[in-house]
């Protein structure tokens, strides 16, 4: 804009001046010094924008490879950290059962030791009749505790797949987002390969 402003009020100057004699060589003089300016600034500009695009793109580039990378590894930490924190749970629940089962082999290795001490022949008056009834609630007894034993184990087998299945569930949302991350990784690759970008 300040060129053609300098070119058209030289080319005034000059017209205006013409009764001189010089008016021609001037003139011929400013339009090969406007042409060299302008070509020599129009060139710089086109040289300056490819770098400009260069550096903007090599920017661009590097800011989704860093924010790529930075997500990944916080993605990595998430699901180790998860992985740890489940592992942790699962040892403390593993210890509560061993105690749990100790405690009751201890308490039982005891009523055995009591009863072994405690035993008493059967008196020839029991009749065999008070002998059966004692035997059905003994075996009454017996499948009682059995079918709570085995209530309460699948009980906790239903709970541990529910809890497993919750315990997944952020797992799975982290891989289908790195799996994301990944296919706009490969498609911004492919990008710069072909030179789009």
């Amino acid at each position: 804009m300040c060129l053609n402003l300098l070119y058209e009020i030289n080319n005034d100057t000059i017209k205006n001046n013409n009764d001189c004699g010089g008016g021609k060589i001037m003139e011929s003089f400013m339009d090969k010094l406007y042409n060299k300016i302008t070509a020599g600034s129009g060139q710089q500009y086109v040289n300056n924008m490819d770098q400009r695009k260069k550096v903007i793109t090599e920017n661009r580039i590097e800011m989704l490879s860093n924010l790529i990378n930075e997500n990944d590894s916080k993605q990595l930490e998430c699901i180790v950290a998860v992985l740890e924190q489940e592992s942790e749970e699962k040892k403390v629940k593993m210890n509560e059962i061993l105690q749990a089962i100790h405690n009751t082999a201890e308490t039982i290795n005891q009523l055995q030791m009591e009863q072994s001490f405690q035993e008493t022949p059967l008196s020839a008056d029991v009749s065999p009749e008070v002998f059966h009834n004692l035997e059905e609630h003994v075996h009454k007894e017996n499948v009682k505790c059995y079918r709570n034993v085995q209530a309460s184990v699948v009980e906790q087998a239903e709970l541990q797949m529910v809890q497993t299945r919750e315990s997944i569930a952020p797992i799975r949302i982290m891989i289908i987002i790195l799996m994301g991350l990944s296919v706009i990784n490969i498609g911004l690759l492919v990008v710069h390969i072909l030179g789009l970008i």
